[in-house]
């Protein structure tokens, strides 16, 4: 075996990175460890050399930003985004790495962010091992990140931090719970149960189908039919309804122009449409209208983008797409536009699905944080591992990302276990990953 650290430079901050090697080049595709939350590529111990001689592949670890041997976090507030952030900089990461193809082993947040990576950049990530990880909030997870920060100096926390994050450890800690703790648990439970096969393991359900035209019935006067989508979860009628009071000034004026039929159809706005949420909706004639930040966006924006609009066209919807300056310059030319496209589709007769439940005063309770959007864009297979004691998440964590990936995930549920599931039954979890490996035909190229 041979080991090689290295320092990955990135403009005005650097990652820490090591990698395990049986030749003199990396295997494609390669082992890629996504540490957890307050982890680093020094607390995985044993494990990667465990997989590395368990699979005959080659591993790759790297330090995120603020953690380990790598740069402090920047001066920038953390966002409920910051996973999303962290998945989107991977590519950059893997290049750097030069890791064509990754089998991504993520724990907690790095399982989470492997799952938005395996849904942004198919062609990067062979395959997910998604241990402990979170695609929406629990109150569970409330009550584990506020028990750590009550015990902290009873279980000497920040010492213990500090061995592996020197004098970045209590920023780290600061960010980490004051992030989670600034967010809120959804009221609504995920998907879910699953049948269990008898072996522990959660077998998906069928698709669901749904009443509404857009997921399974016709839509407008050609009664083109569509694909289905999965089961939306009652979190995103929720989600969308916050993104309502959080619309741009772009997206506020384009709705006084298409709201109360003003063009001759009726439009919904942040309407959840299968795992996605469109800016303006009109369901009548199947046309989906986006209003993107910008000209200049970024590449994996573009790409993200691009992955909706092509999953819209699979279900017999048109999507039509205008920037901010646009719809504040050019307001005129963005209504012919529609105008045109409601003039093509013509109007049907399906209604629109029901209005979005609210509270007594017509608005939403509160804030959800969620991944389940990401989840069906996934094409690869995903191995769930998670303990049935883990303290930060219960079962309907899988139950959600089973659901959302569909007949290519599996999961593993580990009794007597917490939430270090990798630590805690290290040779199961690395024969579940070998098993994985070996079934997606996976081969070392040296």
């Amino acid at each position: 075996m041979k080991t090689k650290s290295l320092i990955l430079s990135f403009g005005d901050y650097s990652l820490g990175a090591k990698r395990f090697l049986h030749g003199e080049t990396l295997s494609d595709p390669a082992i890629v460890l996504l540490h957890d939350a307050l982890g680093c590529m020094a607390t995985w111990r044993e494990f990667p050399q465990a997989l590395f001689e368990a699979t005959g592949l080659d591993v790759v670890m790297f330090d995120r930003r603020g953690h380990g041997a790598s740069s402090s976090l920047s001066d920038e507030k953390r966002t409920s985004a910051y996973l999303e952030d962290d998945a989107r900089r991977l590519p950059e990461i893997l290049d750097k790495l030069r890791v064509r193809r990754a089998i991504l082993v993520g724990h907690s947040d790095g399982g989470s962010i492997a799952l938005v990576a395996a849904a942004l950049y198919p062609e990067r990530v062979q395959s997910v091992v998604a241990m402990a990880a979170h695609v929406f909030l629990e109150e569970v997870t409330l009550a584990g990140v506020r028990d750590t920060v009550a015990t902290a100096g009873e279980t000497r926390l920040l010492e213990r931090l500090q061995k592996y994050h020197g004098e970045k450890s209590e920023r780290l800690y600061r960010v980490w719970h004051e992030t989670w703790l600034a967010m809120k648990a959804s009221q609504t439970p995920s998907p879910g149960p699953f049948p269990m096969n008898g072996e522990g393991e959660i077998e998906a359900e069928p698709e669901s189908e749904l009443p509404s035209s857009i997921y399974g019935g016709r839509v407008g006067d050609g009664g083109r039919k569509v694909n289905r989508f999965r089961t939306i979860p009652k979190m995103h009628w929720q989600y969308a309804r916050e993104m309502r009071k959080e619309a741009t000034d772009a997206e506020k004026i384009l709705w006084k122009s298409l709201s109360k039929n003003k063009l001759g159809v009726s439009f919904r706005r942040q309407h959840p449409i299968g795992p996605f949420i469109a800016d303006f909706f009109a369901s009548s004639i199947g046309l989906v209208i986006e209003v993107d930040g910008g000209v200049h966006l970024p590449d994996d924006a573009k790409e993200y983008d691009s992955l909706r609009d092509e999953r819209m066209h699979q279900i017999g919807l048109t999507v039509l797409r205008f920037t901010n300056d646009d719809v504040l310059k050019r307001l005129d030319w963005v209504l012919d536009e529609i105008r045109k496209q409601i003039q093509t589709l013509g109007t049907g007769q399906t209604p629109s699905p029901g209005p979005f439940p609210m509270n007594g005063e017509g608005e939403s309770e509160q804030k959800v944080w969620s991944l389940l959007h990401y989840l069906p864009l996934i094409q690869c297979p995903v191995l769930v591992m998670q303990g049935e004691l883990d303290e930060y998440g219960t079962v309907e964590q899988v139950n959600a990302i089973v659901k959302g990936v569909g007949e290519k995930a599996r999961a593993v549920m580990y009794p007597g276990v917490g939430h270090a599931v990798w630590r805690e039954g290290v040779g199961d979890v690395v024969g579940e990953i070998l098993h994985l490996s070996s079934n997606d035909t996976l081969s070392r190229t040296v």
